[in-house]
């Protein structure tokens, strides 16, 4: 009987845990892709699933921007500049 009780513990904690990566798993779907993303679409409020904007996606092109502002600077630097040799 107490080897029962040991494989059933072990059991419960062996699906507890998978309960729980799957929990984050969806969590980290759902916050990446939003509700209309996630899952290929599967929960989708619209049969047309337009494009989303999320966080990660909102983040990634003020990233861009920024990045590029920052590239067109240097461009508009490099420009006016006279050319230097390089010495290495």
């Amino acid at each position: 009987m107490e080897g029962d009780t040991i494989w059933s513990h072990a059991m419960n904690r062996l699906i507890a845990l998978c309960i729980v990566v799957v929990a984050i798993w969806a969590a980290v779907e759902v916050f990446t892709k939003g509700i209309d993303g996630a899952f290929g679409g599967l929960l989708a409020s619209s049969e047309e699933v337009q494009h989303v904007e999320t966080v990660s996606r909102r983040a990634a092109g003020a990233f861009q921007r920024a990045y590029n502002k920052s590239e067109g600077r240097v461009d508009t630097i490099l420009d006016r500049q006279p050319e230097q040799p390089r010495t290495n």
